[in-house]
This record gives C-alpha cells, sequence and structure tokens, in this order.
C-alpha cells in the first residue's frame, strides 16, 4: 500500500468516529447485535474492548489479528500491557486509572506486534458496559506513516531553519503592509537591529528609499512575479550594496500577500568594480594625455591603440592609424628598423630600449623609445606596447655643446692663461652636463582628495629622493620636500584645481635629504566621482634639473665670448692705433712732395707719388676696415654717406691695381654706362669693395688675360650694378 496522507488518515479517523458512536448507540440496544457484528467485527480499524479492572481483553476483531499478529484466542487471554513496550507500561496503568472520561483521544501511545515492532498509534477510546463489566471500547489507527512524514517535515524544517539562521544571505519574510514578519540573525546584523521583527521599512529606511522599497514589493505580491536587482540601501550611516531577491510566499488557500526576500552583501564587489573602474581612468588618462608618444601594436603588428599625443605628432588622426602596420604608414627603411626591435621585445619577452628616427614634417626626428610586452592572466603576450620620447631638441643642445666646445678650444689658443683654465672649467661643466641631460624618465603620482593619499611610483620616489619606508604619503608629507619659496604657490595652484580647473602644469623645486634642489616640472589633471565632485588629481612629473644646469652653462659661455671679444676689439684699435701713425707720416710726405714744398719734380716721379698716395689711403682704409669689421662684429657700423661720381671712383680703384695688372701683363678695361654720372652712397665702402674685387681678379687671372670693370644703371629700379 502506498502511504496516507495527514488529510486521508483525518478522514479515516472521522469515518472510525462516526462507526464508533454508531457501534455505542447499537451497544445500548440488543436488537443491534448485527450491526455491531458489522460496525465491530468487520471494521477495518484495529478494535477491541477491554475489562478497566483487568485490563483484560472481553473482544477483538479481525482487524486487530491482522495487525498485531495474533489469533483471537491469544488476545482473549492477554491483557493490554502485553502490547505496550515495557517503558510504557506504568503510564498505561496510570491513564486507565485516572481517566473517567466517556471519550478519549490520544496520539501519545506505542503499541507492540506480536514479534517485537513498536509502532506510533492514535486511541479513541469511550467508555462502556460490557457483559456487566465496565470496559471501554477502543479504537487503534496505525500512524506510521503520519509520524514518518511529520518527522521528515520536522527534519525538513529544521534544516531550512539551520541554513536560513545560519545564512550569509539577510532573510525576512515582509507582507503586503511592508512590515517585517520574520527575519535571520544575517537580517538582525546588516540592519544592525536586534528587535527589527514587527517593524516596517518605514521604520528602517528614509522615506525615499521606503517607498522605492514598499512599491517594489506591493508589485511582487500584486504580480506574483519575483525581482531581482542590484540596490544601493543606507545602512544606519553608510551606504551599502545589495543583491536583492523578492520571491511571493502562496497561502494554503493560493492568496499571495507575503514575500521572501534575499538580500546578499556585494559591496566589497561594487567597490572592487569602482576601484577598477577608476584605476582603468586613471590609466586612461595617463594613457591620453601623456606628453609622449604611446602605442600598443597586436601580435601581427597592427595598432589597436595611440593616444592623442601621437596623433599630433604624426599628424594623422586615430581613425588612419588603427589597424595598420607601420610599413602602411612609414617609408620602407623606417617601418624594417621599428619592425624589428618589435621583434626583438616579442621573442625575448623583454623591456627594450632603444632609439628610432622618423622624418616628420620635413624634420629628422629622433625618439627614445622603451617597448615592452603585455601579457594576460596567464602570463602570455597578447600585445606589444611602447612609449617614445622626442629627444631631438636634447640631441640638437647636444651637439651644439660639442660645437661650442670646439669653438673654445680654438679661442683658447689665443686668449691668456687665464682662458685657458676658464675653458678647462667650462668643458668639466659640459661632461657633467652631458651626463646630467641624459633622458628624463617621468614619475607618476595619485593623490586622492578625500582620504588624503599620496602614491607615489617607483620613479617618483627616485625623481624626490624618497621611499616607500621614508614617504608617508600624505599631502603634508609632500610638502615638506617643496622648497620653501615654491610651497604657497604650489598649494594654491592645487586648490584652483580643486576649484574647477581640470588640467595644470607647473615647475617648481623640491629639497632632497642632502638638502641638494632639483627643479621639477609637473603635469596633472583631475578625475572626479559619480557626483561629479574632485576624487583624485594625477599627474606625471620629469626632473628639469639637467636642463637648468645646461641653460646656466650656455650663459656663462656667452660671457665668456663677450670677454673674448672685448679683448679683439681692444687688440684691433691698438693695432691700428700703430699702424696709422707712420701711415699718416708717409703721407703727409707724399703730399708734400707732390705739391713740390721741397722742390721741383718731374712727370714721372708725380706719377709715383700719386700711386704712393693712393696706395697709402687704401692701406689706411684697410687699417679702417679692420675697425669696421670689429664695428660689424658689435653691431655698431656706420656708413657715410653723399653723392660722388661714379667715374672718379672707378678710376681710383682702378689706379690701384694698376701696377699689378702690369705685372702680369693683363689688359685691364673700364666701360661705363652713359646713363650713371653721380651716384648716391658711401664712397669710401663703395672703393673698398671694388678694390677687393679687383685685386681678386688680378689675382686668379691667368698671365695675359683680360680683365675689367663694367658699371651699368637701371633708371626705372634706381639700381647701379658694378660687375
Amino acid at each position: 500500500m502506498g502511504k496516507k496522507t495527514k488529510t486521508e488518515l483525518e478522514e479515516e479517523l472521522a469515518a472510525a468516529k462516526q462507526r464508533i458512536a454508531e457501534l455505542e448507540f447499537r451497544l445500548c440496544n440488543e436488537e443491534a447485535d448485527e450491526m455491531f457484528d458489522i460496525a465491530f467485527k468487520r471494521n477495518p480499524l484495529p478494535m477491541w474492548i477491554y475489562d478497566v479492572e483487568t485490563l483484560g481483553f472481553l473482544e477483538i476483531n479481525n482487524a486487530a489479528c491482522l495487525r498485531y499478529g495474533y489469533s483471537r484466542d491469544e488476545f482473549l487471554n492477554m491483557t493490554l500491557l502485553e502490547i505496550r513496550p515495557a517503558e510504557d507500561k506504568d503510564r498505561l496503568v496510570q491513564n486507565v486509572r485516572e481517566n473517567k472520561d466517556i471519550y478519549q483521544r490520544s496520539a501519545a501511545w506505542r503499541h507492540k506486534e506480536k514479534g517485537g515492532k513498536i509502532f506510533p498509534v492514535e486511541i479513541i477510546s469511550y467508555s462502556v458496559e460490557y457483559r456487566g463489566k465496565d470496559a471501554r471500547l477502543v479504537a487503534a489507527l496505525d500512524i506510521s506513516e503520519r509520524k514518518h512524514a511529520e518527522d521528515e517535515l520536522r527534519t525538513s524544517e529544521q534544516n531550512y531553519r539551520t541554513l536560513v539562521e545560519n545564512s550569509e544571505s539577510a532573510i525576512a519574510v515582509i507582507n503586503k503592509d511592508g512590515k517585517i514578519l520574520y527575519t535571520n540573525p544575517k537580517g538582525m546584523q546588516v540592519w544592525n537591529d536586534s528587535q527589527i521583527v514587527g517593524k516596517t521599512i518605514f521604520d528602517v529606511y528614509p522615506p525615499e528609499y521606503a517607498e522605492r522599497y514598499f512599491k517594489a514589493i506591493n508589485k511582487v505580491i500584486t504580480t506574483q512575479t519575483g525581482l531581482l536587482d542590484d540596490v544601493k540601501t543606507p545602512i544606519k550611516d553608510h551606504l551599502m550594496w545589495f543583491r536583492v531577491s523578492m520571491q511571493p510566499l502562496q497561502n494554503p488557500d493560493g492568496t499571495v500577500d507575503r514575500l521572501l526576500l534575499n538580500a546578499i552583501d556585494i559591496t566589497q564587489s561594487k567597490q572592487a568594480q569602482d576601484e577598477l573602474r577608476a584605476s582603468e581612468e586613471r590609466l586612461s588618462s595617463f594613457f591620453e594625455n601623456a606628453g609622449s608618444i604611446v602605442w600598443i601594436k597586436d601580435l601581427e603588428g597592427r595598432f589597436i591603440a595611440v593616444n592623442k599625443y601621437a596623433e599630433a605628432v604624426l599628424g594623422w588622426p586615430r581613425e588612419r592609424i588603427l589597424g595598420r602596420t607601420v610599413y602602411d604608414l612609414f617609408p620602407p627603411e623606417e617601418a624594417t628598423s621599428y619592425a624589428e626591435n618589435d621583434r626583438k621585445v616579442l621573442s625575448s619577452g623583454q623591456v627594450v630600449e632603444c632609439e628610432e628616427e622618423a622624418l616628420l614634417g620635413g624634420v629628422l626626428r629622433i625618439y627614445s623609445v622603451t617597448k615592452f610586452p603585455l601579457r594576460d592572466s596567464n602570463g602570455d603576450i597578447y600585445a606589444l606596447g611602447a612609449i617614445s620620447m622626442d629627444m631631438t631638441e636634447q640631441k640638437q643642445i647636444e651637439s651644439a655643446l660639442r660645437e661650442s666646445e670646439e669653438k673654445f678650444r680654438s679661442l683658447a689658443e689665443e686668449l691668456e692663461q687665464r682662458v685657458i683654465d676658464r675653458t678647462n672649467e667650462i668643458k668639466s661643466i659640459q661632461r657633467r652636463l652631458e651626463v646630467a641631460t641624459k633622458a628624463a624618465e617621468l614619475g607618476i603620482w595619485d593623490w586622492n582628495v578625500n582620504t588624503n593619499q599620496l602614491l607615489f611610483d617607483e620613479q617618483m620616489h627616485v625623481i624626490y629622493g624618497t621611499s616607500a619606508k621614508t614617504f608617508n604619503g600624505t599631502i603634508e608629507g609632500f610638502m615638506k620636500i617643496v622648497h620653501p619659496e615654491d610651497a604657497g604657490s604650489l598649494m594654491s595652484l592645487a586648490q584652483s584645481v580643486l576649484n574647477g580647473e581640470t588640467h595644470y602644469h607647473t615647475q617648481y623645486r623640491i629639497i632632497h635629504s642632502d638638502r641638494s634642489i632639483r627643479h621639477i616640472k609637473a603635469y596633472g589633471t583631475v578625475l572626479y566621482d559619480r557626483q561629479d565632485l574632485p576624487e583624485h588629481i594625477i599627474g606625471v612629473v620629469m626632473d628639469m634639473t639637467q636642463d637648468k644646469v645646461v641653460e646656466e652653462t650656455l650663459r656663462l659661455a656667452n660671457l665668456e665670448l663677450e670677454r673674448a671679444m672685448r679683448v679683439k676689439d681692444e687688440f684691433l684699435a691698438n693695432m691700428s692705433h700703430e699702424l696709422r701713425t707712420p701711415l699718416n707720416s708717409i703721407l703727409g710726405i707724399s703730399e708734400s712732395l707732390e705739391e713740390q714744398v721741397a722742390g721741383q719734380v718731374n712727370e714721372k716721379q708725380k706719377k709715383y707719388l700719386r700711386i704712393i698716395s693712393e696706395s697709402g689711403r687704401h692701406l689706411l682704409e684697410l687699417i679702417n676696415d679692420i675697425l669696421d669689421l670689429s664695428k660689424i662684429g658689435a653691431g655698431r657700423l656706420e656708413l657715410t654717406i653723399s653723392q660722388f661720381s661714379a667715374e672718379a671712383a672707378c678710376q681710383s680703384s682702378l689706379r690701384i691695381i694698376k701696377e699689378l695688372a702690369k705685372k702680369k701683363s693683363l689688359n685691364v678695361s673700364f666701360r661705363l654706362d652713359e646713363k650713371v654720372e653721380y651716384i648716391q652712397g658711401d664712397e669710401r665702402r663703395l672703393k673698398q669693395i671694388l678694390v677687393n674685387l679687383l685685386s681678386n681678379a688680378v689675382k686668379f687671372t691667368p698671365e695675359g688675360k683680360k680683365l675689367g670693370l663694367e658699371v651699368s644703371g637701371d633708371l626705372e629700379r634706381k639700381q647701379v650694378t658694378f660687375t
């Protein structure tokens, strides 16, 4: 037979009661013997009549014999005690003596079969008189199946209660009015209220949250549809995230007026997601705003990411770069060099530092490049990244310094010993400068303005002369490193950034523990939280101390060069004075002879005297030219503008080189454009130029050949050309 349900058993019991009531009625009537036989002997429930005084069986039906395993005769020679476990006999005797009720029902008894098996029964008994004896009519209902079902239900309920009571989720039963009917210990812990049962959600949450949750509760109950959602919930003085499940609970009649709430605390998971998002935003911000070219390629060499600086430098929009290789974007020689360095990184799995050149905008740029592999969580390389810093200006500075060194070295040979000593000092500074101006690395920092936590990467500690152990990670600790004269302006800049400035760049000084001062260039940007309030300021710094040293060295070098030029000017002035004195005497004597002050001279002598006079004047002009060169170098040369005869100036210049031309048998010609008579200019400077040009012509023209001077004019352009 299958197991009977509790309802079926109760129905059978009710039917038995009815039959017993009928039987009692018929027992009082001798004419009901036949009905008694049917209701008692043929009843499917075990039944008997026993003597209250002796507890012996007076009558037994067939169902009892079958259930207990005794024959009718065996039963009639037994007492109630023999079908009870030994430990229940005393309680049975006491119950029979004390029970005077006409009707009694009890489900607290155990009976024993003939084979010794014990099973639970529910007893229904009536007080009757049978054959003149005080007796009781008994019906025994075997409730083994019901007991087993009740035990299983009790075990299931206990297991469920244990699971609920020890769950890490907050579990609660809430009715349609928002009243909390039950919650497990975790719920009391989450809500921080051990007396929360009986309260409503309006007692627990602020109005705006309570109203929202109340609508959700009624929706679940009304639609009888479950709900699952991530909810931000105020608990006491802070907000927490929960993954909330609401499921409707049905009453036995099928109606729904309650729900089961299961809330799992996911605050830490949400915080981790927020921190990951913030970290990604910081990395993205650094990637986009870095003052260097930053890119990422896949294993096939295609660009999959480039920053804004790369777009600006290369002059190409991001869409043109992404998905292409270096062979698509650069000349073959450059692309092959780039790809070879990429292969070194991928084959070795190590960081590679190198220099690469690129012709951009017609200018050859030199870059210091750091290439590195990108690995996934399994440690496998999935991409290649690089940071490229433009070193062109630095290389130019180094080249300029080398050229400057050569100039200083040649100048040192002509200057006094103290200049040599000074030059050696400059060389020493230059050597130190070359070391100091090597490629500077960037330091990265992150300031949480809410917690005042300041994070440095390893390069920041190198630049600032600190370490993770000595630096306390606060803005106050950072300000102790900043030079006192720069601290105020730096804090003002930070405040302006917090007040709305999204980016900034500045320079300031820091003081190392050894009291040395470093010059810093800094770039930064602000990251905002979901309320659009400043949450982090992140940035990069660069040690600019080397550049400052270069500037100071060049300043000192320029001062030294100016001093050398002054020495040269003084030398030329002294030299011209020493040469002018005898030359003026020669010119004075030649003029006296020409004027025949000392006596008559013939034509040939006059000719020679004119040559001496013109040559002397030319020599005097050369001396003046030397002084003019000095003035040109100093920017002080002035022209003496006047109107003079073009022919006279040309003839004077030709006479000076005439004797030199004769010695080489050169035929000297002169042709003057008739439109050119007088010209406006500096006559002495023009003659100086013509004599220099004619002298060079004589010098480099082979013997017996021709040379000449031609003068042509352009009236429209008001221009005279000397050829």
